[in-house]
């Protein structure tokens, strides 16, 4: 490890020793150039990693200048000639890398990476520099912008001061060399949309009269007059190098920054921040009030526009309405005070400004686009009336304005416009208007927005053909935005609303209109969360309505509700699912399926979607869970139905099952009370009349009150007759409370009658009905002391038990007692043991013997008395 370490110490060294020896040139003589000068490290480093990037190797350095503090000054390379390093320099100039150079020549006195400026030899300057840079908002301001000259004590001659001329001026900041604008300002330049009338420079005339013909003064001018800026500026930027009257260089100034503002105009756009640069240094130098700043206010201001730099351009502008308010730049600079106010979106004060300005110039050069404008902000500010009143204003006042391209409106203004109609439903203007914006800007990225408007509008009128077509074309050119996923979506509203149109299969998001419902699903599977995704879920479940899927809409409203509590469709979801449920209960309920009728409950009261429901459907919900036994919650749904106005017959089936609930939860007391309030009323307003006596009766006798159960098991069951179906457990009951009473004989009819009505009707009753009723019959003969008739009563028992065993062991017992009492021992002794043999822990054994043994000492010591 320490050989390897070694050696690669030892190429690090040969290959520094390489490099060094690259950059001494003889006897450790270089050359550099020194580009820029900065007051902000952060912009420095900025400016190395610009050449960098260019292939440039640069770097900066820290000095400090008497008087002027803390400057950090850019170099490029080092170079072993000074040919070499001007040539350099002359490329970085062409290419605009630079704006200004100085060559410095170096002695190093050790690694070329350690340079010093100690033994420096000279320094030459072979190009003039620009004014300071544009800054944007944000940055520490000076209304003066001053041209620095660097007195730096470390070079032996002061005669350079052009190679000490920031790129920022006191704002430090050096614009971006490729002509884009981003490279100061993060944002893109706006179109030059005409060259200046000549009237703008006519209040700056700069004609010399004393200038000899020919000169490079007079030529300067001649070449701005005919709009030979570039070969003007040659000229301008070489008279600027020389020693000038206060009042030519003042008018060399002017036509320099001119100059850059007209190639601005002509889409050199990046000139417009030269030309910004150079009419900041103009007013600096000639502070107001001053004879011809209000055109430099103007021409700064329009560069800012142009440049997108909206709130340094409404800065200048209202410098020029404050202070030069006689000017003729006044009514446009008043109108666009207001305009870039809208374009920093201070929709309020714009509206301010715009209106002043109708105020003052009611018929002005710009009024139809102020007033158009107004109506732009009021439709930025959601105020949908009153940007109709406006936009009807203009329409009415210019008529033609309808049918001619929007001229002067801002883009975003026609869009907003074409929206704005859309929102108020007249769709066919919003058509016209969106495809004339489309017309008048063909490449502009925003008309995937109004192709998408275009499109819905069709759609809004009904004309699907052409709506599905435009929605197609937007997929297929604007893939992966915004507008392509709402096209994708609509497409397949339109398939559920109107299918069956006929398309080719090769149109692009066609099948979103075939298959709308796997087009939701794939939307879904994308886009899984946020307010797309619900309105996405909401139109799936309309879709599924449409096609009769009721159960799958229902679980696609539930699904909405449960992902998105606060759903902007939560409201129209309830209904839906409401209207769907309606429609599964009475489906289920119909078939029987109380089940499902219940789950439907769960999922959707239980859960909180649905508080009040439609009350048959909750009616029918209540019966279903009563049915499958529960109780508690079929009692909490029928007392919500109650709440709700019913006819009389209605409201008595309902108090009788919310007794018979009562009863079934072992409320005996308040199944009681609503059964006897029940007996109160009309017996015509009482549909089920017997359930309410037979049910009272039951309560009776659960509590023992046998007396008052008979009659009105008698009332209800009739004295006898024909049997009623279904109502063998009535009949058990009913003979129940007769023997208790020791009303054998009645009791063993009704027993009779329980099993028959069993035996008809055996799918709907328990078998537990017909053990019981013969053990009942059993016990009544034998209370007679008719064995011959209970006997077979037991055997029965036996029988109809099906191997339950507390039946099967006290029908033994019964049938052994029997055939005791018929005196058939044999039988008696065989029935017994097959009882003891069978019975558990020997209970039965001992409870027959001790009977045996209680009727073998009564028969000898009872009877015989008797």
């Amino acid at each position: 490890m320490k050989k390897i370490l070694l050696v690669k110490i030892l190429i690090l060294f040969f290959l520094f020793a390489l490099r060094y020896d690259c950059y001494a040139g003889k006897a450790g003589t270089y050359y550099t150039i020194h580009g820029a000068s900065y007051q902000k490290l952060g912009n420095a480093i900025n400016n190395v990693n610009e050449l960098k990037a260019l292939g440039y190797e640069s770097y900066y350095k820290k000095v400090n200048i008497p008087g002027k503090g803390v400057w950090y000054r850019v170099y490029i390379g080092r170079y072993a000639g000074r040919d070499e390093a001007l040539k350099v320099a002359k490329k970085l100039e062409a290419s605009r890398a630079v704006d200004a150079f100085t060559l410095q020549e170096y002695v190093s006195q050790g690694p070329a990476g350690m340079s010093s400026t100690a033994g420096s030899k000279r320094m030459t300057s072979d190009s003039s520099a620009a004014p300071s840079k544009f800054k944007r908002k944000g940055d520490n301001k000076s209304a003066k912008t001053d041209i620095l000259k660097d007195k730096d004590s470390s070079r032996p001659r002061q005669d350079i001061n052009v190679a000490e001329k920031s790129k920022n001026g006191s704002k430090g900041q050096k614009a971006s060399k490729s002509g884009d604008a981003a490279g100061t300002a993060g944002e893109s330049v706006q179109t030059a949309q005409s060259a200046p009338a000549q009237s703008e420079k006519a209040p700056l005339p700069l004609a010399d009269k004393s200038a000899p013909e020919g000169g490079p003064y007079e030529t300067a001018m001649r070449n701005f007059d005919a709009g030979r800026y570039e070969q003007a500026l040659d000229a301008l930027k070489e008279l600027n190098r020389q020693k000038l009257d206060p009042e030519r260089k003042e008018k060399v100034l002017i036509r320099l920054a001119d100059c850059y503002y007209y190639l601005g105009e002509k889409g050199s756009y990046r000139q417009f921040l030269t030309a910004v640069d150079y009419y900041k240094d103009i007013l600096g130098r000639y502070p107001d009030p001053r004879e011809g700043n209000a055109i430099v206010y103007y021409r700064l201001a329009k560069s800012y526009e142009n440049l997108k730099f909206y709130y340094e351009a409404l800065g200048a502008f209202e410098s020029l309405v404050l202070k030069y308010p006689d000017s003729p730049y006044l009514q446009e600079a008043t109108f666009k005070v207001g305009m870039m106010l809208r374009e920093t979106r201070r929709f309020g004060k714009a509206l301010e400004k715009l209106s002043a300005y109708l105020k003052k110039f009611p018929d002005g050069k710009f009024a139809r686009v102020a007033a158009f404008s107004i109506g732009d902000c009021y439709y930025q500010l959601r105020q949908k009336d009153n940007a109709e009143a406006w936009y009807g204003y203009v329409q009415k006042k210019w008529p033609p304005f309808g049918n001619i391209p929007f001229e002067g409106i801002p883009k975003d203004a026609i869009r907003n416009f074409g929206n704005h109609t859309f929102q108020m439903r007249r769709y066919a203007d919003a058509v016209d208007v969106f495809s004339f914006y489309m017309s008048l800007y063909p490449g502009d990225e925003h008309n995937r927005n109004a192709l998408y408007g275009m499109a819905s509008s069709y759609a809004e009128l009904n004309q699907f053909n052409a709506a599905v077509k435009l929605f197609g074309l937007l997929i297929e050119r604007y893939p992966e935005t915004k507008e392509a996923k709402e096209a994708v979506f609509v497409m397949a509203n339109i398939g559920v609303t109107n299918p069956g149109m006929k398309f080719p299969i090769y149109m692009a998001g066609i099948g979103n209109y075939s298959d709308p419902l796997k087009t939701y699903d794939s939307l879904l599977a994308k886009f899984p969360v946020g307010n797309f995704a619900e309105k996405v879920l909401y139109q799936k479940g309309l879709a599924l309505e449409t096609y009769g899927k009721n159960k799958e809409a229902f679980d696609t409203y539930v699904q909405l509700l449960k992902r998105f509590p606060q759903s902007t469709y939560q409201d129209e979801s309830r209904r839906n699912l409401a209207r769907n449920l309606t429609l599964l209960i009475n489906k289920y309920y119909e078939a029987g399926d109380t089940v499902a009728v219940a789950d439907l409950y769960f999922r959707v009261f239980v859960a909180g979607f649905i508080k009040d429901g439609d009350p048959d459907a909750l009616w029918k919900i209540g019966m279903s869970l009563k049915k499958i036994g529960l109780y508690e919650e079929a009692a909490v749904v029928l007392n919500t139905v109650a709440r709700t106005p019913r006819d009389t017959q209605e409201e008595s089936r309902l108090l009788l099952v919310l007794a018979d609930l009562d009863r079934l939860r072992g409320k005996n007391n308040d199944a009681e009370e609503k059964l006897l309030a029940l007996l109160k009323r009309p017996a015509k307003d009482i549909e089920g009349l017997r359930n309410v006596k037979m049910m009272l009766a039951d309560i009776y006798c659960r509590k023992k009150l046998y007396e008052k159960a008979i009659p009105l098991y008698a009332e209800a069951l009739g004295s006898g007759g024909e049997v009623i179906e279904g109502a063998a457990r009535d009949y058990l009951n009913y003979a129940i409370a007769l023997k208790e009473k020791n009303m054998l004989a009645p009791a063993v009819a009704n027993y009779q009658m329980a099993i028959k009505d069993y035996t008809r009707n055996q799918q709907k009753h328990s078998p537990d009905i017909a053990a019981d009723a013969y053990l009942g019959l059993g016990d009544s003969f034998y209370q007679e002391k008719k064995y011959q008739e209970g006997l077979p009563m037991y055997l029965q028992l036996f029988a109809v038990a099906r191997g339950e065993q507390n039946y099967k062991w006290w029908s033994l017992y019964h049938v052994g007692q029997g055939y005791t009492k018929l005196n058939n021992a044999q039988m008696a002794e065989s029935t017994f043991n097959q009882l003891k043999e069978g019975g558990k822990e020997g209970f039965w054994e001992k409870v027959s013997d001790y009977w045996r043994q209680d009727d073998t000492w009564h028969e000898k010591n009872i009877r015989p008395l008797k």
